[in-house]
């Protein structure tokens, strides 16, 4: 095989050149057609031109953002790499826009054929259209082996309108290829990034494929104007291919560059980013760009090659500016050499058979259909001494970038630490806050908290071990713990249904919520209790020794209604006072009034202590007509109301007050 590239400026040159060429027509050409002029008038002329001169050859272009001849580049011009193959099979197939990109890919290949002796497939696609990680992942289901290269279309940057084409005419948002059929066809890959990534980890926190919305919770473009100014936010999207957001993949780094800004501030790139992945900026290492420039050509040279043809990101153009030609010098000097500036490159990784997606790559193939390599010493001209500046700024700048990841690194696994004993200390401090440490059941607070949000519609039983003091004072408070845990137990086995809970809210005071109630009558509810309680045998070890502890139950109940835990111990109280086994709460048994009521008494007796208003009445006793003693009578003056003992002495007795009472009357 072999290429003629020409820059095309009209037919009649062109015809000239296939002439002195001596290219004769025949369906064994593959022309690729790499223009800057995106104007379809000029594209669909082109093609007509073309197919009037080669009518038997196959077409495959795309409009460029650059392009390259050799190692020239050049913008708005037309490239044209004349490929003539001598046993090289060639089809084409083009696909419109279809609902999204995995459908245009699907239609795409549903029209390939599927001979096995498909070596090679070379492909453009509309750049502001479609989504290049999904076209490339769609060819996996159809054969991950298979080479795939080329790239997405530019526009010279203007990011309007993007054209890919066949012989056949321009293909509307969609996708073109062609095939290469031959077994014995030689095919070598190669690619050079140069970007390096620098500052901090960012997270992707909010994406939908290659739309990306938030990065660290704040809107993509803004992130843009965060890190790199408000000069670049401006100029977004073509300000966002200089710098790209690099991810890891397997040992891979890949770019992902911005080719559109939406009014969200959120960000479209040319291929998915996804939702939580870990992202840094990248920045052009122009000089690791240069110096790796001889490595692939000396890739290339280990295998056969007739000719190269490369599909390069924009950005390396913008970055490297008139050094460009120093990256593709070497290259062009081991084969005829052409391609174009692209808004996304794809690649087939030969090491892992696998095609990739790539932003900011020098991506090229070398193809042969011979199996003779070439001897070539490479003139190399390039002085690196007049880019030392720009070494040493990319050199600071990714050691820098370097320490500063070492550092995050650091910091991040310190924090993790100290995060994790946090969570573990805040986890036993909530199980202390939640939870009876003896018994494992929830406790008071952790009944508050569940009966937060409407108590009123649930029912609560509290029950209370009577005489419980005893079996502490007789056996010692370990043995009395033995028994509360025996009673926890027995309470969780033989609650009704699973809507219940049960709680340990205070020493030997218990709690039994339903969230469900069907209705309020629990006398059987409370007989299947006291019985399941006092059947049980409750024991104690002493000196190897059980002795049986009979335990019997007060219980206070709640049914729907405010201050639910409250209500249940009122009743409580009143069934212990009543000598009652239960008792459900009831607004007439004036529970609440009775707490009014001492309420006001206790601070009635405490002013009468503090402001001298305990009275003492002297009341003699006879006998015979003879006084022989006097009896001493307590009352309290309060406000010119003498209050009898009756409404405050037992209050006294129960609020402390009773001793301070007792000293003012002696």
């Amino acid at each position: 095989m072999i290429t003629y590239n020409t820059y095309y400026t009209d037919a009649e040159t062109l015809n000239s050149f296939i002439e002195l060429n001596n290219v004769t027509n025949s369906s064994n050409i593959l022309i690729q057609v790499f223009t800057g002029i995106c104007e379809k008038s000029y594209i669909n002329g082109l093609i007509d031109n073309i197919k009037s001169l080669l009518p038997n050859s196959v077409i495959i272009g795309s409009t460029t953002d650059g392009e390259i001849l050799n190692d020239n580049v050049s913008q708005y011009k037309t490239v044209l790499a004349i490929s003539v193959f001598e046993k090289t099979k060639l089809l084409s197939f083009s696909s419109n826009a279809k609902e999204n990109t995995t459908q245009t890919a699907n239609s795409l290949i549903s029209k390939i054929d599927k001979n096995t002796d498909l070596k090679l497939l070379i492909t453009f696609g509309d750049g502001l259209n479609i989504n290049g990680e999904k076209y490339v992942r769609a060819f996996e289901n159809y054969d991950n082996s298979l080479v795939i290269v080329g790239g997405l279309a530019g526009d010279n940057a203007q990011f309007k309108n993007t054209y890919v084409f066949t012989q056949d005419g321009i293909v509307e948002k969609g996708v073109v290829a062609v095939g290469l059929y031959n077994p014995d066809l030689i095919v070598n890959t190669n690619y050079s990034f140069g970007w390096n990534s620098i500052g901090k980890y960012l997270k992707i926190t909010s994406s939908k494929e290659n739309v990306v919305y938030t990065i660290n919770n704040i809107p993509a473009a803004k992130i843009y104007e965060k890190y790199l100014g408000m000069d670049i936010y401006n100029k977004l999207p073509s300000t966002g291919i200089e710098f790209p957001l690099i991810i890891k993949k397997d040992s891979m780094q890949i770019a992902r560059a911005v080719v559109g800004k939406n009014d969200d501030d959120s960000l479209v790139f040319a291929g998915d980013i996804n939702e939580g992945e870990s992202v840094q900026f990248g920045f052009g290492n122009a000089h690791e760009i240069v110096a790796n420039r001889l490595k692939i050509a000396n890739d290339i040279l280990d295998k056969p090659s007739e000719s190269i043809f490369v599909y390069s990101c924009m950005a390396r153009k913008y970055l490297l500016d008139k050094s460009s030609s120093v990256e593709l010098n070497p290259l062009a000097q081991i084969a005829p050499l052409s391609g174009f500036f692209t808004y996304g490159e794809i690649f087939h990784d030969s090491k892992i058979s696998k095609n990739e997606f790539l932003n900011q790559t020098l991506t090229t193939v070398s193809i042969s259909e011979n199996n003779i390599s070439k001897k070539i010493d490479i003139d190399d001209d390039y002085n690196e001494e007049e880019n030392q500046t720009i070494k040493a700024l990319s050199y600071l700048a990714s050691t820098s970038s370097k320490e500063l990841y070492e550092v995050n690194k650091n910091l991040e696994q310190i924090i993790d630490e100290k995060t994790y004993e946090l969570r573990v200390k805040n986890k036993e401090l909530l199980q202390r806050y939640y939870y009876d440490e003896l018994t494992g059941l929830g406790n008071r607070n952790l009944l508050i908290k569940e009966i937060a949000d409407s108590s009123s519609n649930y029912s609560l039983i509290s029950l209370d071990i009577n005489r419980f003091n005893n079996i502490n004072d007789l056996y010692g408070v370990e043995n009395g713990d033995s028994v509360l845990t025996q009673f926890a137990n027995l309470l969780m086995k033989i609650k009704q249904h699973n809507y219940c809970k049960v709680y340990r809210v205070s020493g030997n005071e218990f709690a039994i919520l339903n969230k469900k109630p069907k209705d309020n009558n629990y006398a059987n509810l409370v007989s299947y209790f006291i019985n399941s309680i006092e059947e049980n045998n409750f024991f104690i070890n002493l000196k190897k020794e059980k002795i049986m502890v009979d335990l019997s139950v007060s219980i206070g109940i709640a049914y729907k209604t405010r201050n639910l835990i409250e209500k249940a111990h009122l009743a409580l109280t009143h069934a212990k006072k009543e000598n009652e086994s239960y008792k459900v709460y009831q607004s007439d048994l004036k529970l609440e009034q009775n707490i009014k009521e001492n309420i006001k008494y206790t601070k009635i007796i405490k002013d009468a202590i503090k402001n001298d208003k305990v009275v003492v009445y002297f009341q003699p006793i006879f006998r015979d007509g003879i006084i022989i003693k006097y009896e001493t009578l307590v009352r309290i003056d309060n406000n010119g109301e003498i209050l009898s003992p009756f409404k405050f002495l037992d209050l006294a007795k129960k609020n402390g007050d009773y001793f301070d009472l007792t000293k003012i009357i002696i």
